[in-house]
């Protein structure tokens, strides 16, 4: 997979435009890491585990333990926003759906779980345009690279509450996703003449691999609750496809720790905060060392008020930061990402105290950067939520 293609690569982003993505970050490494989680978490800087409330997170199977109805979660994650790379500006879009969750009651015997969620983005488009030599003659050329796709896990799992108290939580996954890369030149009609067709090398990779997670909460009192997961992943493959000549890769990937923890000030307001850490530094497998970062440690935190009433029902109000380490170098230094996010709630039906039918909203103003590239985007996570009896 490496090096006939990412030769060319490498030619094309040394002196290169680059293009509309949903992230130049994307190019390297595996791609941009996903979080798999709903607009609440989003809204409150949070990594998964510790989140008091109905908050289901793949990354914490534990979050299951306490589920009373079948529940239906699927978010959608536009961006949009630029990008400044030696002086060089660009637009920022896309849109992304970061996780498709499904969970069921299932009595004395627990509660089961079952999600489909990103894990890297390898969305983004570069082009140069050069001179080169054809037959004695210095004929420009016209260079683009494009890379679509990216790696995704389904995961299966189960929780158990321990008491009323704590919930523990086990999953299993297999990662899945595609990477198509294209290569392509053109050169001056006027100088070759139109004779000259585009050349093109396509490539295309499918990713297979296994993980597992483990989660665990304990409820000190009822105002307060303490949670956290370990993310394991076996190697990722990267298996050609028919018809691509390039070699497979393998990619070793890190174990990643979660923790988190909130507390309820009062019936109507929570702090929220949480850690996530992970070495890359010998997570690298086909890559080199000069790609990964090494140890990677990211916070956040965030409070959500109960909010005003409206037709009966309340709309939590929510705000929240988080600080990120990217695990892959783009050219030069550590890459970073830090959001400042806002985001509400809307039920539009609730028996009691459970929402039958909702939606979660977030907004992150976020950035991006490393000491050559730059990237300030807005970020939109909608979370819609269905349960029933």
């Amino acid at each position: 997979m490496r090096r006939p293609l990412l030769f060319a690569l490498g030619a094309v982003l040394a002196l290169s435009t680059p293009l509309t993505a949903q992230s130049l970050f994307g190019s390297a490494g595996l791609g941009v890491p996903l979080e798999p989680l709903d607009a609440r978490a989003r809204s409150l800087g949070a990594f998964g585990p510790g989140l008091l409330g109905s908050t289901l997170t793949p990354n914490d199977p534990s979050s299951a333990a306490g589920l009373v109805l079948p529940t239906l979660t699927a978010t959608m994650q536009p961006l949009w926003g630029s990008f400044e790379e030696s002086g060089v500006e660009g637009d920022l879009q896309g849109t992304r759906f970061p996780l498709v969750l499904a969970a069921y009651p299932m009595g004395v015997f627990g509660n089961v779980m079952a999600s489909y969620q990103g894990v890297f983005d390898q969305r983004w488009a570069a082009e140069r345009s050069s001179l080169i030599d054809v037959g004695g003659e210095q004929v420009r050329a016209n260079d683009r690279f494009e890379s679509l796709g990216g790696a995704a896990l389904f995961q299966v799992g189960w929780a158990r509450a321990l008491g009323e108290r704590a919930g523990v939580g086990i999953s299993v996954g297999r990662y899945t996703g595609r990477l198509d890369r294209l290569f392509s030149r053109t050169l001056d009609s006027l100088s070759v003449g139109s004779d000259v067709s585009t050349f093109t090398e396509a490539s295309s990779w499918n990713y297979t691999g296994t993980a597992g997670s483990v989660g665990v909460h304990v409820d000190p009192n009822p105002l307060i609750r303490v949670g956290a997961s370990v993310h394991w992943s076996g190697s990722l493959e990267a298996d050609p496809k028919e018809r691509t000549e390039a070699a497979g890769s393998t990619f070793d990937l890190p174990i990643e720790y979660r923790v988190g923890a909130s507390g309820a000030l009062t019936q109507r307001l929570m702090f929220t905060a949480g850690l996530r850490y992970a070495d890359w530094s010998g997570a690298d497998g086909d890559l080199t060392d000069v790609e990964t970062v090494g140890s990677t440690l990211s916070f956040g935190a965030g409070m959500e008020w109960g909010g005003p009433r409206f037709l009966g029902r309340t709309i939590p109000i929510r705000l929240g930061y988080r600080r990120s380490a990217l695990p892959y170098r783009y050219r030069a230094g550590d890459p970073r990402e830090s959001a400042l996010a806002a985001g509400l709630a809307l039920n539009f039906s609730q028996v009691q105290e459970f929402t039958l039918a909702g939606i979660d909203l977030a907004l992150e103003r976020t950035h991006r950067w490393d000491d050559v590239l730059s990237e300030r985007f807005w970020r939109m996570t909608a979370s819609l939520r269905v349960s029933g009896r």
